[in-house]
């Protein structure tokens, strides 16, 4: 087949006995395209090849009618013939396979029948002859197929399953014969991208015979080999290997025709792991075996295949564990070390620090593209291995301002106060605290108080081996004998020092001042109009601390000695005036004390009393009485008095009626005359004192 999927078959045509070399050409898709016959009688075609141009080489054989000789012809890519060569070595010769290197050369395999041996023949691209050599190990050796590398390594192969390998001058390098058991043969060979030859032939190992595939290396060494039964008998003839190193080969099944595919898998031999052999590498994989949480420790593995497969991808991997589980990270993919061929072993490394412990354990695990599992000592049993001290993690103050020298803030305060605690953590080895860690112990009278421990949180997001500050806040009862402390331990449970982790004595909290009102209301009651009385309440405290508030009052015929205090014991006096007050009517109020204790409020009320006169003034000839009323009335004695202060008449209300009426007479029953008089109330409330006027 050439670059552009064109097919070409060689054979030969018998018309009437007589035999000659036939060449067809076809498409990608087999359709007939042309054809060419070497028209020289009792000749044929055993196999073909295209160059890189697209010129096609023909191999087989030419009878002259005295000897049968090697024939090669060149034909152009229509089939066009270029040129021809026989080559002789004076006995029967017949070629069997043709192959073509990178620069044109031509190589031929077949059979010298001098002693039945394997005769290989070189040309140049123009059939200049080159080179010869023949392969005699004693017994037939028929070559059957011949493949080229891109190093001009010529392999042939054939019967016993017999295959060598030349140099481009065709001197010899190497041979292998496979001697798996019973009878073999094999009829094709083929190259994967590597560089390992394929084989392929029948054998009956099994006891019948069946499609055998043989894999070397480039330098013959024997890889493994593959068996394909179908329960018939089965012969393969041909092998092609794609670039994925899928292994396609094709033959005869019970007289039918089968191919079949191996996957690369099927020839992968097992990777190696060893020890490097380097210095602190020659009995294990581990540099140092001991060392603390900051030591970085390196691993190193010599990876080997002799199929030169590279490892599945990620592999090489070092599995780490602490008390049999793996730890955070754990597998570590490995990098390689160097860039020798994984046929000559190639070393892979990886690096880590470990935290603290006794308990550690490594071993080494890889695998091939193909899936096959890596053996050797690195894969098990797992070695005990390092010994890590671990550093401590320590508390400290934060040293942020109010908590340079304890964790706390503020030292004092009451039951609503917020008590805010910080702390940091350090850890040489960057090791996160414990979970839930770490903690602040509150207690009071030696006892943890409700929710103590109370477990902390990040403040901010340094690194541990930096300092990474904790913080928790809480209100806390009254008391002066509170301590605290803080606790932490890292990941791998060590126990945090350092001075905060010791009883300190804070904070000192009140019980919050609590207001207290007595009483909470003030009725003056009834007294005069343009009078004043004053009453008092007192202001306590029955919480802690000291109150302090303000007093307020919202009428302005209400008035206080205080609109401020900061005691916890005050008496406060209120005075009502109602010279402004309509008499008769009552009059509310209130006084408000807002404190830090709370807010209260006294109620205040008062009602003026008096007597009027009506009317006044009073005219003697409109014949009408006159009204004494108000709340001044009821059960007084109204004394009316003259200018000079003669008594002229006494009134008394006894029924306790708010109206008495005068008929304006004296007490001997005379009407009194024009002027002004006094009169006086007395009752037992209040007394009171006015005028009035009589005029004609």
């Amino acid at each position: 087949m050439d670059k552009s999927g064109n097919v070409y078959v060689t054979g030969y045509t018998n018309n009437y006995s007589n035999v000659k070399c036939l060449t067809v050409k076809y498409n990608s898709s087999l359709v007939f395209q042309s054809s060419a016959v070497f028209d020289i009688s009792s000749t044929k075609g055993n196999g073909i090849a295209v160059d890189n141009s697209g010129n096609v080489y023909v191999a087989g054989y030419s009878n002259n009618g005295m000897d049968t000789d090697y024939l090669t012809l060149k034909y152009n890519s229509s089939l066009v013939l270029q040129s021809s060569a026989t080559f002789d070595s004076g006995s029967y010769e017949e070629a069997t396979d043709i192959a073509v290197d990178n620069f044109g050369n031509v190589y031929l395999t077949g059979i010298s029948n001098i002693s039945e041996d394997n005769l290989i023949v070189k040309y140049n691209s123009s059939l200049v002859f080159q080179s010869s050599a023949v392969f005699d190990n004693g017994t037939d050796n028929w070559g059957e197929d011949i493949v080229v590398d891109n190093l001009g390594n010529v392999y042939v192969t054939g019967d016993w399953c017999t295959t060598l390998k030349y140099n481009s001058s065709l001197a010899f390098q190497s041979s292998v014969t496979f001697t798996g058991g019973g009878v073999n043969a094999a009829s094709g060979i083929a190259l994967d991208n590597s560089g390992n030859v394929y084989i392929t032939g029948s054998s009956d190992i099994s006891g019948s015979y069946d499609f055998l595939t043989v894999k070397y290396s480039s330098s013959l060494v024997f890889q493994s080999y593959a068996l394909f039964d179908s329960g018939s008998p089965d012969t393969a003839y041909g092998i092609a290997i794609d670039s994925s190193n899928n292994v396609y080969v094709t033959g005869v099944t019970d007289a039918n025709f089968r191919t079949i595919r191996h996957t690369p898998a099927a020839f992968s031999i097992a990777p190696v792991l060893s020890w490097t052999g380097e210095t602190n590498y020659t009995s294990d994989g581990l540099d140092p075996q001991t060392g603390t949480s900051t030591t970085t420790f390196i691993y190193r593995v010599k990876y080997t295949d002799a199929d030169n497969d590279t490892p599945a991808d990620g592999y090489p991997k070092v599995y780490i564990q602490k008390n049999g589980s793996d730890i955070v990270g754990s597998p570590f993919t490995m990098t390689a070390a160097d860039g020798n061929p994984c046929s000559a072993g190639r070393i892979y490394t990886t690096s880590t620090t470990l935290p603290g412990g006794t308990d550690l354990t490594y071993y080494f695990a890889a695998y091939d593209i193909w899936n096959a599992t890596a053996t050797g000592d690195p894969t098990d049993p797992p070695i005990d291995a390092p010994d890590v001290a671990n550093n401590a993690p320590t508390l400290d103050w934060t040293g942020e301002t109010n908590y340079t020298s304890d964790g706390l803030d503020p030292e004092t305060g009451d039951s609503t106060t917020t008590f805010v605690y910080r702390v940091t953590y350090t850890d040489i080895d960057n090791d996160a605290p414990a979970n839930g860690y770490p903690k602040v112990y509150i207690k009071k009278g030696g006892t943890d108080i409700q929710g103590s421990p109370f477990a902390m949180t990040a403040a901010d997001g340094n690194a541990y081996s930096v300092g990474r500050k904790y913080i928790s806040s809480t209100t806390l009862s009254g008391g002066t004998d509170y301590t605290y402390y803080f606790e932490a331990y890292d990941f791998w449970s060590s126990s945090a020092s350092g001075t905060p982790t010791g009883p300190i004595d804070a904070p000192n909290v009140e019980s919050p001042t609590l207001l207290e009102i007595n009483p909470t209301s003030l009725n003056f009651g009834e007294i005069p109009p343009a009078t004043t009385k004053t009453l008092t309440f007192t202001i306590s405290n029955t919480g802690g601390g000291t109150l302090s508030g303000t007093i307020n009052d919202d009428k302005d015929w209400i008035s206080t000695d205080n609109t401020t205090f900061n005691s916890n014991s005050v008496t406060v006096s209120v005075t009502v005036n109602t010279t402004n007050l309509t008499p008769g009517a009552e009059y509310t109020g209130t006084v408000s004390i807002d404190s830090d204790g709370g807010n209260e409020t006294v109620s205040v009320s008062v009602t003026p009393t008096c007597v009027i006169v009506f009317p006044n003034p009073l005219s003697l000839s409109s014949g009408k009485l006159l009204n004494f009323w108000g709340s001044g009335v009821p059960n007084c004695e109204i004394k009316i008095y003259t200018l000079s202060g003669s008594l002229v008449k006494t009134l008394k209300e006894i029924e306790g009626k708010d109206k008495i009426y005068w008929d304006v007479t004296n007490e001997n029953g005379e009407r009194i005359v024009r002027g002004i008089y006094l009169y006086t109330t007395v009752n037992p409330k209040e007394k009171n004192v006015g005028k009035f006027t009589v005029v004609r």
